[in-house]
């Protein structure tokens, strides 16, 4: 008999904590349940379009070994416009500016461009800001390069390459004593295994100058 008025207690207390929390917690579990489904949605979603990008990247990447423009215009585009931000598609964009770069400028401009202005991986759109500040030094449009170079928290790798582009700049404006400077700290910076160093020691040595003075 006690066993029963046990029994009869602990149902009252439950019936009771479901009367004043079961709405509570019907929505807390909804709410969870919604959220698990959601973020399960996302998930196979994100990797869903992951492999549309790589085979439309795949697709991209043949058009450069056929060397076919049509084909490369049409390829880069759809990575472009379905799938702006991620990498493979910056990836794509710098490959096809290098691809096109002298014979056809305005469109290695377009692509270096377009990297800039969606800017998905730091590093890889500084990158960017420098290739396309080295072709309007070239071009003398020395204030838009100039605008490219004003790059805040460089990544640390590439903070030798930047030096070495203001450089260049500054020799375009004629202030060869601004330009050693920065070649002389672009050497300093660079890595010692690379082969970079040799071709700033190359543009200090034409304007009479070493790497250290």
């Amino acid at each position: 008999m006690a066993l029963d008025l046990e029994e009869q207690e602990k149902l009252a207390q439950l019936r009771y904590f479901w009367k004043r929390y079961g709405n509570w917690l019907l929505a807390l579990i909804s709410a969870v349940l919604f959220s698990y489904a959601g973020w399960k949605f996302w998930d196979n979603w994100q990797y869903s379009q992951a492999g549309k990008v790589a085979l439309l990247y795949d697709t991209f990447q043949a058009s450069l070994q056929k060397d076919d423009p049509a084909l490369i215009s049409r390829s880069l585009h759809d990575l472009q416009s379905q799938f702006p931000k991620f990498i493979l598609t910056t990836h794509a964009s710098l490959w096809a500016a290098k691809k096109w770069y002298p014979d056809n400028k305005p469109e290695s401009i377009k692509s270096l461009t377009w990297v800039i202005e969606n800017d998905v991986d730091h590093a890889l759109s500084t990158l960017a800001r420098l290739r396309l500040s080295a072709i309007y030094i070239e071009d003398q449009q020395l204030p838009m390069a100039k605008s490219l170079l004003q790059i805040k928290s460089p990544p640390i790798g590439l903070k030798y390459l930047l030096e070495d582009r203001l450089g260049d700049l500054s020799l375009a404006e004629n202030n060869v004593e601004e330009a050693v400077k920065y070649y002389q700290n672009a050497w300093k910076n660079a890595p010692e295994t690379q082969q970079y160093r040799e071709f700033i020691s190359a543009k200090l040595a034409s304007l009479g100058k070493s790497t250290s003075e």
